[in-house]
Formats: C-alpha cells, structure tokens, sequence
C-alpha cells in the first residue's frame, strides 16, 4: 500500500506548486521567475513516469525513493555538493558516479528487469530531481511550512539546487539512457 498517498506523483506535485503559485500568499512569486519558467518548460516531463505506468510499460514496484543521506547511510545520488548548496557553480551531477550507482544496482535488479523499465530509471533520478525541487519551491510559495528551514531563502536554494542538477542531468541524459540499457 502507499505510505503516503500521492507522494511522488509528479503530475500532481506540479498541480499543486501551481495552486501556491497562483495564491502567491507570501508575494515571493516576483522574485522566482526563472524557477518558475524552468518548471513550466518541464511540464510535459512531469507526466512521463505515471503515463509509462498506466500504459503498462513499466510496472508498479516497491521503492524508497528518498534514498538522501538524511536517510539512509551512503553517500546522496549523484550530486557531490549539499543538498541546499546556496552557490550553485559548486552544485554538479556527477556522471560517473551516475555510472556507479546504476551498473550496481542493475546488476543485481536488472535481470528482473524490461528494457523499457530500465530506461524509466534515467527519468526517474531526472523526475524525483524535478520532483523535489517543485517540492522545496512549493513549499516556499507556501511560507516554507514543510521543510524545515534555517535561514531565509533556504527552500528557494534547495529549489534551485535541484534545478541546476536536473538541467546538468539534461546535458548528460543520452548517456545517462545509454548506462542503463
């Protein structure tokens, strides 16, 4: 059963930044307008793992999906800097640890494994990237009620964290399909 239901429905998720964004209630959305544009040019991406789902290309499996270091004891996907890292020319996605993490965990999952499925796996750490910075930019629209924050502007630097990784993640993304397949 879902623990939380809805939870990483990115369709969902980008409904409900544009409900807070639309409510503005706090009058931040004046200075996040290039976040905001960068979610817009990504809409359609929001839909692609629950369309493959419901298509029934992939199946429904059993994940964590907030494998971040807050949570559990190994270093945090692919990005070498924090999470909340207000400089974001220090923010980097590294491609080879990419390489590490899904040759590791394909080979012992990916006999189980479609082709299809597979290549849902680059989407996957694209859209829980995307995913999580609406989250945080959300949550900041909202007056930062979720996350925990300690100091100001510190959901809109995980937002932008998020971003930074998810456009390096795009740069990257041929080769990131190719690992997987």
């Amino acid at each position: 059963h879902e623990t939380i239901a809805r939870f990483h429905d990115t369709p969902n998720r980008y409904a409900n930044f544009e409900k807070a964004l639309a409510a503005d209630a706090l009058g931040r959305a004046k200075d996040i307008a290039p976040e905001v544009a960068f979610i817009h040019a990504r809409e359609k991406d929001c839909h692609t793992l629950l369309d493959l789902l419901a298509a029934g290309e992939i199946p429904l499996r059993v994940t964590h999906n907030d494998t971040k270091i807050n949570n559990v004891l190994i270093r945090t996907g692919a990005n070498d800097c924090a999470e909340d890292e207000p400089d974001q020319s220090k923010v980097h996605f590294d491609l080879h640890l990419y390489e590490v993490f899904a040759k590791g965990y394909l080979s012992t999952a990916g006999a189980s494994m479609s082709p299809a499925e597979k290549k849902s796996l680059a989407w996957g750490a694209k859209l829980m990237t995307l995913e999580c910075g609406i989250r945080f930019l959300t949550d900041y629209l909202e007056g930062d009620h979720y996350f925990h924050t300690a100091r100001p502007d510190h959901n809109l630097d995980r937002a932008r964290t998020q971003f930074t990784l998810v456009r390096q993640m795009e740069e990257v993304f041929d080769q990131m399909l190719e690992i997987v397949s």
